[in-house]
């Protein structure tokens, strides 16, 4: 678009509006995989945190207390 400009030429009516659709849809894939992952991350904190609770032994801290 700023090279359009700089020729001294002009966007046409589509240029803009798919310029927009671009950004709207990468904005929305862009949410969706952040939410996702966040999601992962969140269950496998959950799920390693069960296995440290069912096995205290494993924990490094408990071991140098005993």
């Amino acid at each position: 678009m700023v090279q359009a400009e700089e020729a001294g030429g002009y966007l046409t009516t589509e240029e803009p509006r798919g310029n927009a659709l671009l950004l709207f849809t990468l904005r929305h894939e862009t949410l969706v995989n952040l939410t996702g992952e966040s999601c992962l991350a969140r269950c496998a904190i959950r799920i390693s945190g069960r296995a440290v609770r069912h096995k205290p032994s494993s924990s490094p801290a408990r071991s140098r207390i005993r």
